[in-house]
């Protein structure tokens, strides 16, 4: 239970018995600006071990959002942390996330302009939090669009336009390059509804 910011406390579902309590991440973040608000998440590991914690701060300045994230990535068995990354950006944060099903990878959205009316997909290495490829041509243009892998790994599916649910076939699996993220292409199936798309999964 909790919230992404906040201190999380961790139960077993059969016993109500008290597993762990994550404190409250710390705002190591200087606050500027008019007007602030923090929010976050939180997103279990494929296996339990993990849990990734994002703590967001808002600021206004000149009617205009801007966000400082505190990403971290902790083992819930000793509590300890594994990675932690800082980030800034304008239009919207890192707000869509899904592990692929071996844990290896975490696929999230960036928004790609100020007004966050495009997002691109970004793939990161889970155990280190080091961004590896940026898949070309996603182009997703939903605000609270989703993402999700297949059950095996292959593909990524997400919801590009209101009424448009794409999927795309991965590539092999990046590797960390000195040049920083690999740019990828990923052949892309499209799929219409004749209503809105909120959410989706792989069965």
């Amino acid at each position: 239970t909790g919230f992404g910011q906040s201190e999380i406390t961790i139960l077993n579902t059969a016993t109500g018995e008290l597993i762990r309590t994550l404190p409250k991440l710390p705002w190591t973040i200087v606050r500027v600006g008019v007007k602030l608000s923090p929010f976050g998440t939180m997103l279990w590991s494929p296996d339990g071990t993990r849990l990734l914690r994002q703590s967001v701060l808002r600021e206004v300045v000149d009617e205009r959002d801007r966000f400082h994230e505190l990403l971290q990535v902790v083992n819930v068995t000793s509590g300890e942390e594994i990675w932690e990354r800082k980030l800034s950006a304008d239009g919207l944060p890192h707000s869509v996330w899904s592990w692929s099903p071996d844990g290896a990878l975490l696929a999230i959205l960036q928004a790609t302009d100020d007004i966050a009316s495009r997002h691109d997909v970004e793939l990161w290495d889970s155990g280190t939090g080091t961004p590896l490829a940026v898949i070309d041509g996603t182009e997703i243009n939903v605000v609270n669009s989703s993402i999700s892998f297949s059950p095996d790994g292959n593909r990524l599916a997400g919801i590009c336009r209101a009424t448009e649910i794409c999927v795309w076939d991965l590539p092999e699996r990046p590797v960390v390059a000195a040049s920083g993220p690999l740019h990828l292409s990923a052949p892309r199936q499209t799929y219409l509804s004749d209503k809105p798309v909120f959410g989706l999964a792989f069965s």
